[in-house]
């Protein structure tokens, strides 16, 4: 039976075992626009605007964008809430989406494309980024490398977990599968990429002598993908 705690602490194992082996990190916070619809909806919408960024960056950081999961770029995110301490929340800022935005724990593999700049790339490149969903849900998208204290950084992404005002179902990560970069709809890709990799991570779980990081990595994934097919 696997635990919330076992959760939140294999996603933060999950990045630290790839720091380990020379991924660089990073920390993307996205604010959005006004967007309708309820929670469920509205988180949806975050998601589906995140994963066409996560997609377009992908052909920027590797030429091989079908090469193995484990070499390819990681993200996870989880929503966020401002608490009344922060002064550096605005009223606007508060009242739009309840304040609701995402940070993502970005994780770039050792060797990229011409030695890839995330937050150059970002601050250079944020319209575009903004347009690639013609809704344009995302209002702004800030990137800072850390430097310093990776660990800390993770746990700060899904603090919303610990201070209990989302559930475990509230972590994501990306990517799922290979089927992240074809042209299908997001629904289709959730679909596809819970038939590609059910079978195999399933198996991976089960098995009692997989690594410690590959067994809860798999243990993650199985959970990400049953609750994708849990909501159609």
């Amino acid at each position: 039976m696997i635990k919330p705690t076992d959760i939140t602490h294999a996603y933060i194992e999950m990045t630290t075992d790839r720091i380990e082996k020379g991924f660089k990190p990073f920390i993307l916070t996205f604010m959005f626009n006004q967007l309708s619809g309820g929670d469920e909806g509205v988180r949806k919408q975050m998601i589906d605007s995140m994963h066409g960024i996560y997609g377009h960056l992908l052909s920027r950081i590797t030429r091989r964008p079908s090469k193995d999961l484990a070499d390819l770029p990681l993200w996870v995110f989880c929503q966020d809430w401002p608490v009344p301490k922060d002064s550096k929340t605005t009223l606007s800022q508060a009242s739009i989406n309840d304040g609701c935005h995402v940070h993502a724990f970005v994780l770039l593999p050792p060797k990229t494309r011409g030695d890839f700049d995330l937050v150059r790339y970002v601050e250079e490149e944020q319209q575009k980024l903004i347009a690639l969903d013609a809704g344009k849900p995302i209002e702004r998208i800030h990137a800072v490398e850390v430097t310093e204290t990776p660990e800390r950084a993770a746990e700060y992404v899904i603090k919303s977990v610990d201070r209990k005002r989302i559930g475990i179902d509230g972590i994501e990560c990306f990517p799922l599968a290979r089927s992240e970069m074809t042209t299908l709809s997001n629904a289709e890709r959730r679909d596809r990429a819970a038939k590609f990799n059910a079978d195999k991570i399933v198996s991976a779980a089960e098995n009692d002598n997989a690594p410690s990081v590959l067994l809860r990595e798999s243990q993650i994934k199985l959970h990400a993908l049953q609750r994708r097919l849990r909501r159609g």
